[in-house]
């Protein structure tokens, strides 16, 4: 379990959401770097440990201000796909 506990974190929107399929036709969207950690722990990081793990870093680092949330984005997208998530 990933806990944040930092006073300068603060939730980040993406300028566009993440929409992939999870399961037969439920399309989940993720919204930005807060959102994306639960997947990535959870849901990914399992089936594509090392892409989780820099997207994880990304999204952290997104989160308190130390990094570009689209860069933390694209490594989502590229961990979404790398565990074979259908990334729309």
């Amino acid at each position: 379990m990933l806990i944040l506990m930092e006073s300068r974190i603060s939730d980040i929107h993406w300028s566009k959401p993440v929409r992939f399929e999870v399961e037969r036709g439920t399309v989940r969207k993720i919204n930005g770097p807060l959102a994306a950690l639960d997947y990535l722990v959870n849901r990914i990081e399992p089936e594509a440990p090392e892409f989780g793990r820099r997207a994880k870093r990304a999204c952290c680092s997104a989160l308190r201000h130390e990094a570009c949330p689209e860069e933390a984005r694209a490594l989502f997208i590229d961990a979404a796909k790398a565990a074979h998530f259908n990334v729309r």
